[in-house]
């Protein structure tokens, strides 16, 4: 089913750091993140992420970022 709302969390991966190592896919409790053998690329399901911060922390690389999706709702006082 796919829906029309934005994802809460933008995972942003840089290639040139990504070693591929797969540490993002086992430490993600939401299968987030996603080895194609065939293309030899990792890739991640945004809609899933709950901004846990597990992969970004344990990248050898540090080659992921998880943040806020800009275009979401900004809290406010009122």
């Amino acid at each position: 089913m796919y829906s029309y709302l934005l994802p809460e969390f933008l995972v942003e991966r840089r290639g040139e750091r990504c070693i591929k190592c797969r540490v993002c896919e086992r430490q993600c409790p939401n299968g987030v993140h996603r080895y194609d053998v065939e293309l030899d690329m990792m890739f991640s399901q945004e809609r899933e992420c709950v901004g846990c911060q597990r992969c970004a922390v344990f990248c050898p690389t540090n080659a992921l970022c998880v943040q806020p999706h800009p275009a979401s709702y900004r809290p406010n006082a009122s």
